[in-house]
């Protein structure tokens, strides 16, 4: 889907900074879906008829020591999916997600990140019910990242990488 997204950070403190996002997702121009199989084999529709769904978050960030700096947040993030189009293929429902992240900078070239998120949702019902199926949506999910940053200094080029004479440089 198309995306607008919005980010603000202020700085409240020399080592406190505070953070917000706000996100739309144009679900909406995703209706029903009608597919051919092999041969012209006609499948049946999926018809997901999606609306558009946001998310909002605030967070902070305090850098503990020029080494590290710790994150924290939460965020709230819109279904796509109405409860009357919600199917056991996907039972969505609106989310909140709670985060924890740092930075640790081992040198001036090279950092450690490592974020968690929490997420969890509404029970949502699913909709159908017939004698042999009655359900409901329990979900929930736990994100783990690790990253590793490392600046390399393709810029500089030594005196022996260069024609002296080049007066470009």
């Amino acid at each position: 889907p198309d995306i607008v997204s919005v980010g603000i950070r202020q700085r409240i403190t020399n080592s406190f900074l505070i953070a917000g996002t706000f996100e739309w997702q144009n679900w909406s121009n995703l209706g029903t879906l009608i597919a051919t199989g092999p041969g012209s084999v006609i499948v049946p529709a999926l018809p997901f008829n999606y609306e558009d769904s946001w998310f909002i978050s605030i967070g902070g960030e305090y850098q503990w020591s020029p080494q590290l700096a710790l994150r924290a947040g939460i965020g709230y993030e819109t279904s796509p999916i109405d409860v009357s189009d919600r199917t056991t293929r996907l039972p969505d429902d609106n989310r909140i997600w709670l985060s924890a992240g740092l930075t640790y900078n081992w040198s001036d070239k090279t950092s450690f990140d490592v974020g968690y998120s929490y997420l969890f949702g509404a029970d949502g019902d699913i909709p159908i019910r017939t004698a042999a199926f009655q359900g409901e949506a329990d979900s929930s999910a736990h994100i783990l990242s690790v990253g590793l940053r490392h600046k390399f200094d393709f810029g500089k080029r030594s005196a022996y990488a260069r024609n002296e004479t080049d007066s470009r440089y």
